[in-house]
């Protein structure tokens, strides 16, 4: 359905990340130029209801929208990827914007968190007198608040939610580790990921080889801190987090969930630890936006 991102998303990483349009004060677009709001007409409608499960390219809800933005180029240390996404509050709606060189592909998201919308500007339309488009969304759709304050130029109010500020510090885990080695929550034939060796070795073939990552909701990423090694798997809008020491033993299962972030909730859990670990360092560097995870081709 919405196979606009999924296309943004094949074709940003490798190549280079441009800049806005002149945004002047304050660094909103407003691009919309003399032609005005973009028409929904003849767009075709969002239908939330038949997508089960979600994936990278139907956002349904402003939680998955967040988690996507936040694990952009995950899998290239994001040295030479060209996605880079933004989060934008209106009066009226909510705006995920993801930009691809010339391109912004912007989900529209209602004020219960609800995809409602989704437009496009470029670079090319610009140039042709028409620099918005309506991918999708209701007939009666008004965009007028979107072109007074997209395309944004940089991410908004994105890194407050990819990062630090996700919840408190003590993380105070559900049950002890103990010998229990396995992925789960996440479900894998991966047998254990005792060692980060074994953590690598999971997180590179989350997706088996058969499609390449191409149909796979999954992305892995490896960060290290300080005083832990991360092995990230975001899965749309819920990261789980393996924790290994410096020793590179598994010592603790952590989860992030963007949906828990944007209700007030407790974004950061411990599903299997310490009695009490300090996520720190772990709210400080994760969600990864960038990746040390190197993998076999």
């Amino acid at each position: 359905m919405l196979v606009w991102l999924m296309l943004a998303a094949a074709a940003g990483c490798g190549s280079s990340l441009g800049s806005g349009p002149d945004s002047g004060a304050g660094g909103h677009g407003g691009s919309g130029g003399t032609s005005g709001p973009p028409s929904c007409a003849q767009a075709p409608r969002i239908d939330c209801a038949t997508v089960s499960p979600p994936t990278p390219a139907t956002l349904c809800t402003l939680g998955e929208g967040i988690a996507y933005a936040c694990g952009l180029c995950g899998r290239d240390a994001g040295t030479s990827c060209g996605i880079d996404g933004a989060l934008v509050h209106g009066a009226n709606y909510t705006y995920i914007q993801i930009f691809n060189v010339d391109v912004w592909w912007i989900s529209v998201y209602d004020q219960n968190g609800m995809l409602v919308a989704q437009l496009e500007a470029s670079v090319n339309g610009q140039a042709a007198g028409q620099p918005w488009a309506c991918v999708a969304g209701p007939a009666d759709f008004d965009a007028s608040e979107a072109l007074s304050l997209l395309p944004v130029v940089g991410e908004g109010e994105l890194p407050g939610m990819c990062g630090a500020d996700g919840g408190t510090s003590g993380a105070s885990c559900s049950r002890p580790l103990g010998d229990d080695c396995s992925p789960s929550p996440v479900q894998s034939t991966t047998a254990n990921i005792c060692t980060l060796d074994d953590g690598i070795g999971f997180a590179c073939n989350l997706c088996g080889s058969q499609d390449a990552g191409q149909n796979c909701v999954f992305q892995s990423a490896m960060v290290r801190g300080a005083q832990y090694t991360y092995i990230q798997v975001l899965n749309v809008d819920v990261a789980f987090i393996y924790v290994y020491d410096q020793n590179n033993r598994l010592i603790a299962k952590l989860e992030w969930s963007a949906n828990r972030f944007a209700s007030g909730q407790q974004a950061w859990t411990c599903s299997e630890g310490p009695a009490v670990f300090d996520s720190t360092e772990a709210m400080a560097l994760l969600p990864a936006r960038s990746s040390e995870l190197l993998c076999a081709r």
